[in-house]
């Protein structure tokens, strides 16, 4: 039972110990929090409810429930946040600019804990319920300026696969009191202690508050430069080695909101898996889909969705995933 236990509370990194270079505000903020591994039994310790099984098993789980509760309330973590947190939005012809929009998303697009799917933001009072996720409150909001539309949209093609984003977060010390319930969807909201965007290729900052350093990079992630003929006005376009899981997840996030949208049409509950081939150029060239709706019309819907998404070009001919979607 010990073990098992120590299994459940250590899915957390030790606290992070700040390096002689760590001298930004957002550093020295960060450098006793500790570093999540997964977010997933984090929040099974705040939201399980431990009813499934026999008695023994029931009991289990609440040991190894409130013993991991009881480590988490009122800590301080640092969090990787895979989608969610940050917006590029379309080119402004009138003020020449892109609206950026860093949102408190912890975990949007939702963490299963019996058969309940919890989305983990920053104010209870705030989260917009959409068909499979969570728009969250708004925590910083910019502009980037460009001369036209094909420069911005060509730097958000190149960079959206490339940011990532960290959150610092504190735990609340009754979880109860943060839980929050909103057009049938369940969640926990946190408090942001400090966030930052950044570009993994250069290290150069998108948004950061309190003030951040140069984090760290992958030079993986920039890619080899092919460069356009049209002209100045198209941005040079980069090629990968192969693409990334962050790559892969940016791209993947729309086409899977669209997917679950399926649902609001067709209104049949289930599961599906879908195997995605990915080419070269970074079009869909193959998608097989197993589970609850195949050759049903929201198989067909769901399949349409995920063969309009558009990756990154890659060195690689082929890229095989796969992809859960449940539909609720």
């Amino acid at each position: 039972m010990r073990l098992t236990v120590l299994a459940v509370l250590f899915c957390l990194a030790a606290p992070r110990v700040a390096a002689a270079d760590d001298t930004s505000p957002f550093d020295e903020a960060a450098k006793d929090a500790t570093r999540v591994r997964k977010l997933d039994r984090v929040v099974w310790a705040l939201t399980a409810t431990c009813e499934g099984g026999d008695d023994l098993a029931k009991r289990q789980c609440r040991i190894l429930r409130d013993a991991a509760a009881a480590k988490l309330r009122g800590t301080k973590l640092i969090v990787e946040v895979a989608s969610g947190a940050v917006e590029i939005g379309t080119w402004d012809s009138g003020g020449k600019a892109t609206p950026i929009t860093i949102r408190g998303c912890v975990a949007c697009d939702g963490i299963a804990v019996d058969g309940t799917s919890w989305y983990v933001v920053s104010n209870k009072a705030a989260p917009r319920v959409l068909p499979g996720s969570i728009e969250a409150a708004v925590l910083f909001e910019t502009v980037k300026a460009f001369a036209n539309d094909a420069l911005a949209s060509g730097w958000k093609t190149m960079i959206e696969p490339r940011l990532k984003t960290e959150l610092i977060i504190k735990l609340p010390a009754d979880e109860t009191k943060a839980v929050w319930n909103r057009d049938g969807a369940s969640g926990l909201a946190v408090e942001i202690l400090g966030y930052r965007v950044w570009d993994l290729c250069d290290g150069s900052i998108l948004a950061a508050s309190p003030e951040s350093g140069k984090p760290r990079t992958d030079a993986k992630t920039c890619g080899d430069t092919v460069k356009s003929t049209k002209g100045d006005t198209t941005p040079s376009e980069p090629v990968y080695a192969e693409l990334s899981k962050e790559q892969i997840l940016a791209v993947l996030k729309p086409a899977v909101e669209e997917a679950k949208a399926c649902f609001d049409t067709f209104n049949v509950e289930g599961d599906a898996k879908v195997k995605i081939t990915i080419g070269a150029d970074g079009s869909v060239i193959g998608e097989e889909q197993t589970g609850d709706f195949v050759g049903s019309d929201t198989g067909k819907c769901i399949d349409a969705a995920i063969k309009k998404a558009k990756f990154p070009k890659s060195k690689k001919a082929k890229t095989t995933i796969s992809y859960p979607i449940n539909l609720r």
